[in-house]
């Protein structure tokens, strides 16, 4: 007599898993992070989704791509692609609308460049030991 309880259960619990209780779909995500001056993947990659309301260090999905292309799966609508490896720069793109369709996204880094020079005081004298480096930043 519990066999249709439990058939039930389970009927349940698999449409709460595909989504179709509530009219959301998870959507096929292929996520590629490129080097923007010849457009091939970088190597190592870090790929993120994040959801347009989230703060951005609270990614939805995210991996180290060896291939520098991530397959995602998550709900549709929008998102952040956040991207980076080493040697190269830290980027975003977004917010991209992700639909009830499969989905390509790309984002492009550019390698970074070695700088060299003379770090000099108001009075031109060289400073000692000085460390330089670039901030990014986005509001």
């Amino acid at each position: 007599m519990r066999r249709p309880c439990i058939q039930f259960i389970v009927a349940i619990a698999s449409i709460m898993l595909s989504g179709s209780a509530t009219g959301s779909a998870i959507v096929e995500v292929r996520a590629r992070v490129e080097v923007e001056a010849d457009a091939t993947p970088v190597r190592n990659a870090y790929i993120a989704l994040v959801p347009e309301w989230r703060p951005s260090n609270e990614s939805l999905v995210e991996e180290v791509s060896e291939t520098g292309i991530a397959q995602f799966r998550v709900p549709p609508g929008n998102y952040f692609l956040l991207g980076g490896a080493p040697g190269h720069t830290v980027a975003s793109r977004g917010p991209i609308e992700i639909t009830g369709l499969a989905s390509d996204i790309s984002l492009s880094i550019t390698p970074l460049r070695p700088v060299s020079g003379t770090v000099r005081d108001e009075a031109g004298a060289p400073i000692a030991s000085a460390r330089v480096s670039t901030l990014n930043g986005a509001i």
